[in-house]
């Protein structure tokens, strides 16, 4: 069974994509389109914003864990964790992570109350979707959730 699969089967909402992409490219940017066009989604430029590994991490296992229509439970944080960890390791280092989301107010917590951000990009044609990419020196990879209302 491939990464996507057990991502989809384990999270049991909502749609799994994983783009992978090989080649030499003229920033991360780009970078995570080309990995955003292999896994069937839309190219956002520069709409990425720029993030750290640790960021990634809390991004990738938050809405692997939630659904994003809802924030419904749909795994253990521990199994989301898991599984960012395993698409983080597709990438080689050194790598640049990017995310579609407003990561400042994604999903955290701001005086004690739950939050979603106000702004993100949407990577595909779904009502809700969120996207982190990994970009290294000459690959790259990209986790795309889409879930509906």
């Amino acid at each position: 069974m491939t990464l996507t699969d057990r991502i989809a089967a384990a999270r049991r909402v909502g749609r799994v994509d994983i783009g992978r992409v090989s080649g030499v490219f003229a920033s991360p940017a780009q970078a995570a389109d080309a990995a955003a066009l292999a896994a069937g989604a839309i190219a956002i430029g520069p709409a990425w914003t720029a993030i750290d590994q640790p960021q990634a991490r809390v991004i990738m296992r938050t809405f692997l864990a939630a659904d994003l229509a809802y924030n419904a439970r749909c795994m253990s944080d521990a199994e989301a964790a898991g599984f960012a960890d395993e698409v983080m390791s597709l990438v080689p280092a050194p790598t640049h992570f990017l995310t579609s989301i407003g990561m400042d107010e994604w999903l955290g917590l701001r005086d004690g109350v739950a939050i979603k951000a106000h702004t993100f990009t949407s990577v595909t044609m779904a009502t809700f979707s969120a996207a982190v990419a990994v970009a290294g020196k000459d690959q790259a990879a990209v986790l795309v959730i889409s879930d509906e209302d």
